[in-house]
């Protein structure tokens, strides 16, 4: 049987659908197929959970132990709450996680090896989390959910084979999801909308309460990895590129489309070498997008796309905002909320607290998170686990750079991180595991 060790070398057989023939036995892919089918089945109709459940239990299972561990974690990981339980409705993906955990713990437990930055940022998380659950933030629940994903992606991530399958998984998973959003059109976000009597702002499955900033983060990462990886065909990589684009527009999202020409500039400049031979897949490519915008504005208001119209009606919006220079309007208020919570952490709050922080989230913004990772880690560890959690993560940034066989992907996934960051209060479940493996462990 041929294990995924292959994965990261260059096929000169693209994959007719995620994988070749070399890098997934026949018995292997038909088990994947089966996951995918029913994966799709209870994100379109989550009450089909009691038989879809077992299923991809036993489907995960094989696939672990088969080999594929980084596709089942990753895809657990970014699924999570979407694929439903495992039986009668009791027992979540995410237990699963820690079963693994623990087979993984007692078969390698004499040769794990922990290094000294990583007890140090895992301290740093322990105190992140039990602030968090100290001024009820979250719960036991959220803190078992959050460690299991950590734990379960930390054990593969280790080389290079199996962090592109883990990624690879994230790219599936995250194409599955956006297939369902342009099937059902999302899910109903808790905001209103002011650009359409009819549309609601939404969000996508896999990421909790479906908000749509949220939302847009995970489709930018599906993005970027699709584009990035190795083995998918190019027109593969359009049909998932397009999904996700599409889904994204329900999200109404400025921070979706701004991360997007980060995912797209990005992945220019990495591939600008070897663009000339993929010029003519590139123009095509250009040229559809734009003869389908053509068309699009070219249709009578009765064959348009409410969820486009309003999509485009909001970014026309966030540029008038831009040119009359109203930061609070064009952030939807964030700004508000950052400038309360820095005037609070430098100004108000005594100087123990500035310098170790163990604050709430809600103390300078009253009902609000300040919708800022950055103003978060003030907040919760103070500018000395701050400074020391940027210095690390900056010194991740520099080694990525500098090992040239490292793909480019985990790079610009940094930077898609930071990016949000600014408008993003991340600070638990699978989006913030995700990140802490991206910026702390890779």
């Amino acid at each position: 049987m041929t294990l995924p060790g292959s994965i990261v070398n260059i096929n000169k057989n693209k994959a007719i659908l995620f994988f070749t023939k070399e890098q997934m036995d026949r018995s292997s892919h038909w088990v994947f197929m089966v996951l995918v089918v029913s994966m799709m089945c209870v994100f379109i109709n989550s009450s089909l959970q009691t038989i879809t459940g077992p299923i991809m239990a036993i489907c995960f299972i094989y696939l672990y132990f088969a080999g594929y561990k980084a596709l089942v974690i990753s895809s657990i990981i970014i699924a999570n709450d979407a694929l439903g339980c495992i039986l009668m409705g009791s027992i979540s993906f995410p237990y699963l996680l820690l079963v693994f955990i623990a087979l993984n713990a007692l078969t390698r437990w004499p040769i794990i090896q922990v290094r000294r930055s990583q007890i140090i940022a895992s301290i740093i998380l322990i105190i992140m989390l039990v602030t968090l659950y100290y001024y009820g933030i979250i719960g036991i629940k959220n803190i078992i959910y959050t460690l299991s994903f950590i734990c379960a992606a930390a054990q593969c991530v280790s080389n290079y084979e199996d962090r592109a399958l883990f990624f690879k998984g994230i790219s599936i998973t995250v194409f599955l999801i956006s297939l369902h959003t342009c099937i059902t059109g999302g899910v109903e976000f808790y905001e209103t909308n002011e650009y359409s009597t009819a549309f609601l702002r939404k969000g996508i499955i896999g990421v909790g309460i479906g908000d749509s900033n949220f939302s847009s983060m995970l489709l930018n990462m599906g993005i970027a990895t699709a584009l990035f990886d190795k083995d998918f065909k190019w027109y593969l990589k359009a049909a998932m590129t397009i999904c996700a684009i599409y889904a994204m527009t329900v999200t109404l999202s400025t921070s979706g489309l701004i991360g997007l020409l980060l995912v797209i500039f990005g992945y220019i400049y990495v591939k600008r070498e070897s663009l000339p031979k993929k010029l003519w897949n590139t123009l095509v490519i250009i040229f559809l997008v734009l003869l389908i915008a053509f068309i699009y504005t070219s249709m009578p208001d009765s064959m348009r796309n409410e969820t486009i119209d309003a999509y485009i009606s909001r970014m026309k919006e966030k540029l008038i905002f831009i040119n009359i220079g109203n930061a609070s309007y064009f952030t939807s208020g964030r700004s508000d909320l950052s400038y309360e919570a820095f005037r609070y952490i430098f100004n108000e709050q005594g100087n123990l607290r500035l310098l170790f922080g163990l604050n709430s989230l809600f103390v300078a913004t009253g009902d609000s998170v300040p919708h800022n990772t950055y103003i978060d880690l003030l907040l919760q560890i103070g500018l000395i686990g701050t400074s020391i959690s940027l210095l690390y993560i900056l010194r991740g940034i520099i080694v990525a750079w500098r090992d040239i066989q490292r793909n480019r992907m985990e790079l610009l996934l940094k930077i898609i991180f930071l990016y949000y960051f600014i408008n993003l209060s991340i600070f638990q479940g699978s989006l913030f595991s995700i990140a802490y493996i991206v910026l702390v462990v890779l």
